[in-house]
């Protein structure tokens, strides 16, 4: 449940394939690794804040973002 609410998922229904959206798909984000992701700062609370419900491991760290990175988070 954790992962189709934050990552979103494709599905098919009735023959017809669409996609769920997740809270990634609304919040500018890099995924380094599985499972490790980068967000803003003004978007960390929400994310964070969605992880607790589910009592998933958090780690919070700030880091130092390559020029390519900076655009991504920028939306």
């Amino acid at each position: 449940m954790l992962c189709k609410q934050f990552y979103g998922q494709y599905t098919t229904t009735r023959g017809k394939r669409y996609r769920r959206r997740g809270l990634l798909d609304q919040t500018p984000h890099v995924r380094l690794i599985r499972g490790v992701i980068i967000v803003s700062t003004r978007d960390a609370k929400e994310v964070i804040r969605f992880l607790r419900k589910f009592n998933a491991e958090i780690h919070v760290r700030k880091v130092e973002l390559a020029p390519r990175d900076k655009k991504i988070l920028q939306g």
